[in-house]
């Protein structure tokens, strides 16, 4: 058999595994594929229906009586006005979850956002070690973006560590991936 030969037969067996395999993966692709899909939906309800529940068992508050209208500040023509104040959403970042009974922690440890300090949020024996964090900053979207700048990853992962150290000298935990994030305490509750 000449080369050429040889060559030609190759091609024709390749080609024919090929046209036995490609139905088989393309099969398993979308399958796995319709697997991640119906994960991202799930988790979509279940935080959706948790936000729902969360409001239908919040006590129900009066609303507060309208105050008087301030008299209009006066302002040169080209200044605009002031911004409103924006209310800010805010998520769950949690770095671990250990035993409730060894658990303590200081008032002022700081965590992934300086403004809110580490806290405990206990449930059923166990406490997850988490601090509120800016969901404009660490909601899905911001949060795929900033994992791309390399500062503010280092950034983040260092005190996240900075967390876990401190933990892990006082008692066993079990850490979290960073950037593991919750939309609400009853949500962390519900993980625990």
């Amino acid at each position: 058999m000449t080369d050429d030969r040889v060559i030609e037969a190759l091609r024709e067996a390749i080609e024919r595994v090929a046209e036995e395999r490609v139905p088989g993966l393309v099969s398993e692709a979308r399958a796995e594929a319709e697997a991640r899909v119906r994960a991202r939906l799930s988790a979509a309800f279940e935080a959706a229906m948790l936000d729902e529940a969360g409001r239908a068992l919040a006590p129900d508050h009066p609303a507060p009586a309208s105050p008087e209208p301030l008299p209009e500040v006066q302002r040169e023509p080209h200044e605009p006005p002031p911004a409103e104040p924006r209310s800010v959403e805010l998520g769950y970042y949690v770095y671990g979850v250990a035993s409730a009974e060894e658990a303590t922690i200081p008032d002022d440890l700081e965590g992934v956002d300086a403004e809110h300090p580490v806290e405990l949020v206990t449930h059923r024996g166990l406490v997850a070690f988490a601090s509120q964090v800016s969901l404009s900053e660490f909601g899905e979207e911001p949060l795929h973006e900033n994992l791309n700048d390399v500062e503010w990853l280092e950034e983040k992962a260092r005190a996240h560590e900075r967390v876990l150290d401190h933990v892990l000298t006082r008692m066993p935990v079990v850490p979290m991936r960073l950037c593991t994030i919750y939309r609400s305490e009853s949500h962390v509750h519900e993980v625990l």
